[in-house]
């Protein structure tokens, strides 16, 4: 079983056989939906333009299972915040360790540069977590 059809199993997503069963499904106006699908379909196959602005596009609806969810944008990472050596030491500004100052997870940055892969972070929380909790223990 898919992610989206057990979502959907759950009531945590639309799902229809057809793009008049997914409008029921998700309570929206099945001729809107259709008519949707049909004009997204004419901008992938470049007939149209995209009222968004997108550019790249995975494929188009076609016939099939189809599913809904919603989905909202989410801070997962911040590119920034405090610069921290090997040892989880907060830097200063000449890029010396501030004295008893510690940092990690999602308040540091510098380790990626501008570009985070997904999953990095969690060793990054993993790792200088446990130098943080070594440091203030005494090196422990």
């Amino acid at each position: 079983m898919t992610e989206l059809a057990g979502l959907a199993k759950e009531g945590l997503a639309g799902y229809g056989e057809a793009i008049g069963e997914l409008a029921e499904s998700i309570g929206v106006d099945a001729e809107m939906l259709r008519e949707t699908a049909l004009q997204f379909n004419r901008v992938v196959d470049g007939e149209a333009f995209d009222e968004f602005g997108r550019e790249l596009f995975y494929k188009k609806p076609g016939d099939g299972a189809f599913y809904a969810s919603i989905r909202t944008a989410k801070i997962r990472y911040t590119m920034g915040g405090l610069m921290i050596d090997t040892n989880a030491h907060v830097l200063n500004e000449q890029r010396k360790p501030i004295e008893g100052l510690y940092a990690c997870g999602e308040v540091t940055g510098g380790l990626h540069g501008t570009t985070l892969v997904s999953g990095n972070a969690l060793t990054d929380c993993i790792v200088f977590g446990r130098l943080t909790g070594r440091n203030l223990l005494g090196g422990i």
